[in-house]
This record gives structure tokens, C-alpha cells and sequence, in this order.
């Protein structure tokens, strides 16, 4: 039927003038309707679409054609791949020392009679430690009004920071780099377990069971608060664009075989907390400055030198090019594995900080050794920091 319309309006030039003719002359009465309606204007334009539109129609029609593109190159596998980076790509490798970054959450937990209090800080697993003298002093003497509101004294070096919806108070607790204590309320007789799940799937942890679920606790005058601590990797709720920079979408954690080691403990230091990501985690305090050496395992795939050393110096507050993190750069070996050794000092008074870090790779897991804190801590205890690596064994067959 389309053919014969086709032929019948697109035969040859007589048939096509002596139709025009004719839809011409049908359009005097409703152009004389126009004129009086004063719309010749329309009129003209549409005489001269609909004549256009009758000369396009009369070409052959171009057939349709289907192609199968493959997933990789239809621009979709950015929705739930990455893309492999350039050699060389520098920039590419900051974002990979973001996505293999181990972070911490601490959540207390007061359950009043009138609410449910939350006492939350999430930030890098070295950062979130390297402060827990002051945060926690912090938790032990929040006190709690009248009215059933926690107030407190503003600890020095800590500042307030922004309102935000649906939170009660933003202390900052550190700036360069950011680390935020929020404080947030809900209604009385929380159930906990809903809590720490949703809190666990933001650090894309599994669930736990009411029967597993183990809190920890902090004193305080006003009863004794649950305490949240874990770390994986963590994942922001907040909907951002899917390629934007700052918010990046880490993998799942993936654990390499665990495996267990000697060391021996520097007079002064004292064991802290491990998991199953730090292996061994020491602390010392010196006056109001404190340091801590950590041992953490990660899957050497995902995992090179360059991006954790540019991580590092940006945790206490250095801007090195990557020409200069390479000159700090060293040979080392701990237990008789080669490896690379930098040390990080920042030269500012203000708050300065350093690193001593040292990386080496036992089969597919890389190992991450780290004496970090207040620059004149680290600076005194850099010889400890030698003789705990001169210490370790590790306790697993050789690849």
C-alpha cells in the first residue's frame, strides 16, 4: 500500500504539478478564512512546509540497518567497570591509592531515656587512630543537660564546624586532612543490630547477627556508651555523579590469606588494636604528642608503591611532585624481602607530622609498614621503628 501511495504522488513532474494545482486550489477558501483571521503569515509558511515536506517524501527511503556493538565499546562497561589506565597515567594512580585505602568508623552510642545519641567518626584507619587520645577523652566526658542534650568542652585544636540536616552538632576535630566528629539524635530504644548492619554495609562489611554482635564500650559519668569500631572500605551514601572525582566507588574488600608473624614490642610502646586487614598495631604517647607503627596486609594485584606513597604524604599535610617521592624513595628489606622505604617530614610548625613507611610483597599479599604521628615523636623514635623491623618474622611459607 505504501508503494502504491508512493507511485501515485512521486510518478513524474505532470502528476506531481497537477496535484499541487489542486492542493492549491483547495486551500483558497481556508486562505481567504486566514486573511480575514489576519494569519497570511501561517498561511504562507505552511503552504511552504507542506510543499517541502511533498518533495522530500518523494525520495526512495533508506532502509534501516541494525548492528551489534560489543559491550566494551558501547561506552556502558563505565557503569560497572574501570577502565584499565595509561602507562604512566599519575593522575589515574591517585584515584587507585583512594580505592585501596582502609578506612575506620567509631560510632558511640548513649541511650538515654529520651534518645538515642551517636557519636560518629569516619576517616582514613591511620588518621581515625593516630587521634583516638583526644577523641576518646572526648567521649568519656560528654555530659548530658537537664533537658537530655550532650554538651561539652570544645578540646583544644578542635573547632565546630557546619550545621547539616538532621545533625545535632559538627565538631572538627582536624582539618588538614578533614576529620569530623557528627553528633546525631534519634528516638529512644534503637535497635542496634539494624545499626551496625547499615553501618557495616557503608564500609561494604557483611551482616552480622544479633548473636555475633559485639560492641565495645566507653565509660562515661553519665552511663556507659556501646561503641561501633571497624574498618573496611568506605562507601558514602550520598548520590553524587557517577564519574565525579572525590567520591570514588571502592571495590569490595577482598582479604589475601591471613598469616600470623613474630615481632618484639619497643620499650614504651603498647599493643593496640588489630583486625583483620592491621596485623600488628603499636602506640606510644609522649606529652600531649603520640606515634603509632602498624603492620597492614592488602592483595599486592591492587596495590603498588607510588600511589601509597603519594597517600601517605597527603595524610600529613605534603605536597610532593612525584620526581620528589621518588628521590625519598629507598631500598630495604624486612625479613629478608626486598621492598621500598620513604620518610616523610613535614617541614611546617603547625600541627606537623610525619611518616616513616616501608612496603614489601611475600606472594600475592604487599605489606605495609608504617611509623607515623607528631613529627618530633616520630623523629625520636625512628630508632624503635628499626629495631621492630629488624624484629619481624613472618610466619608463612615462602612463595
Amino acid at each position: 500500500m505504501k508503494a502504491g501511495l508512493r507511485s501515485q504522488f512521486c510518478g513524474n513532474k505532470r502528476e506531481r504539478s497537477r496535484i499541487h494545482h489542486v492542493g492549491l486550489d483547495g486551500w483558497v477558501p481556508v486562505l481567504r478564512m486566514l486573511l480575514v483571521a489576519e494569519m497570511r503569515r501561517s498561511v504562507f509558511w505552511l503552504m511552504f512546509a507542506g510543499g517541502f515536506g511533498l518533495l522530500l517524501g518523494c525520495k526512495d527511503p533508506e532502509s534501516i540497518a541494525s548492528y551489534r556493538i560489543e559491550k566494551s565499546r558501547s561506552g556502558l562497561g563505565q557503569f560497572d567497570q574501570v577502565r584499565p589506565a595509561p602507562a604512566g597515567d599519575t593522575t589515574t594512580d591517585v584515584v587507585d591509592a583512594a580505592e585501596q585505602g582502609v578506612d575506620r568508623m567509631v560510632v558511640a552510642i548513649a541511650n538515654r531515656p529520651e534518645a538515642t545519641w551517636y557519636f560518629k567518626i569516619t576517616g582514613p584507619v591511620d588518621l581515625v587512630t593516630s587521634t583516638e587520645p583526644q577523641w576518646r577523652v572526648f567521649l568519656e566526658q560528654v555530659r548530658f543537660s537537664a533537658e537530655g542534650n550532650p554538651e561539652w568542652d570544645v578540646p583544644e585544636g578542635w573547632s565546630v564546624g557546619a550545621t547539616a540536616p538532621m545533625r545535632f552538632a559538627t565538631l572538627v576535630i582536624q582539618r588538614e586532612p578533614e576529620l569530623e566528629l557528627r553528633v546525631s539524635r534519634l528516638g529512644p530504644n534503637q535497635d542496634s543490630l539494624s545499626n551496625v548492619n547499615r553501618w557495616r554495609k557503608q564500609l561494604q562489611l557483611s551482616d552480622t547477627t544479633a548473636a555475633d554482635l559485639n560492641l565495645g564500650e566507653i565509660e562515661n559519668p553519665a552511663g556507659s556508651m556501646e561503641l561501633f569500631d571497624e574498618e573496611g572500605r568506605f562507601q558514602s551514601s550520598r548520590m553524587t555523579a557517577p564519574f565525579a572525582g572525590g567520591n570514588v566507588t571502592r571495590p569490595p574488600v577482598r582479604q589475601p590469606p591471613s598469616g600470623s608473624a613474630k615481632l618484639v614490642v619497643p620499650d614504651g610502646w603498647e599493643e593496640g588494636r588489630t583486625s583483620s586487614i592491621v596485623k600488628a598495631r603499636l602506640l606510644k604517647t609522649d606529652g600531649d604528642q603520640s606515634a603509632q607503627i602498624s603492620v597492614t596486609e592488602l592483595p599486592a594485584a591492587a596495590n603498588r608503591w607510588l600511589p601509597n606513597a603519594q597517600r601517605w604524604a597527603g595524610e600529613i599535610g605534603m605536597d610532593e611532585s612525584v620526581e620528589e617521592l621518588e628521590a625519598l624513595t629507598r631500598e630495604a628489606t624486612v625479613d629478608g624481602l626486598p621492598g621500598k622505604r620513604i620518610r616523610l617530614v613535614n617541614p611546617t610548625d603547625e600541627g606537623a607530622r610525619a611518616t616513616i613507611g616501608l612496603m614489601v610483597v611475600q606472594g600475592d599479599a604487599a605489606w605495609f609498614f608504617k611509623l607515623t604521628g607528631d613529627r618530633d615523636l616520630v623523629k625520636k623514635s625512628e630508632e624503635d621503628f628499626d629495631a621492630f623491623l629488624r624484629s619481624y618474622r613472618f610466619e608463612m611459607p615462602r612463595p
